[in-house]
């Protein structure tokens, strides 16, 4: 079974924290963050394939590209406010936010109608892909031994 406890009080510890917990490194616990990770690919994977044909119909073929720089360089930008938000908030709460944002979005593309609405929640799909990725490596660095680090992931 994961110890779901420390594996919160893990995000903390990493988030700014006084000590750091004791989590369980069974094979389960790996189980679970590879499962977590796999359906985060998954969940990826067939709207970015569909993504770049999505975008066509509503930009200029030619700007298809210049459209995915834009929403790369967005996420970026995003990615330096999150170790401050890590710091004060934890990443386990940090994670449930951006997971319910990620559950709304696809709602809101689910149902989107104008062109803008549908563009602007293709870049916070691709947002919330990059920030749940993150977030689950931090999951998988927690629990991976020292020497393990750069062999477990």
């Amino acid at each position: 079974m994961v110890d779901w406890w420390c594996l919160m009080e893990s995000f903390r510890y990493y988030a700014g924290g006084a000590t750091k917990p004791t989590m369980k490194k069974t094979k389960t616990t790996y189980a679970v963050i590879y499962a977590l990770s796999l359906l985060l690919t998954f969940a990826a994977a067939l709207p970015t394939y569909m993504a770049s044909s999505f975008v066509a119909q509503f930009v200029p073929a030619g700007m298809v590209g210049l459209y995915w720089a834009a929403s790369g360089a967005i996420t970026a930008a995003a990615l330096l406010w999150l170790p401050p938000l890590l710091r004060r908030y934890h990443n386990y709460p940090v994670m449930q936010t951006v997971l319910g944002i990620a559950v709304l979005n696809s709602f809101a593309l689910a149902v989107a109608s104008d062109p803008w609405t549908a563009l602007i929640g293709m870049v916070v799909q691709s947002l919330v892909i990059t920030l749940l990725a993150i977030n689950l490596d931090v999951f998988l660095e927690d629990i991976a031994d020292v020497r393990q680090v750069g062999t477990t992931r």
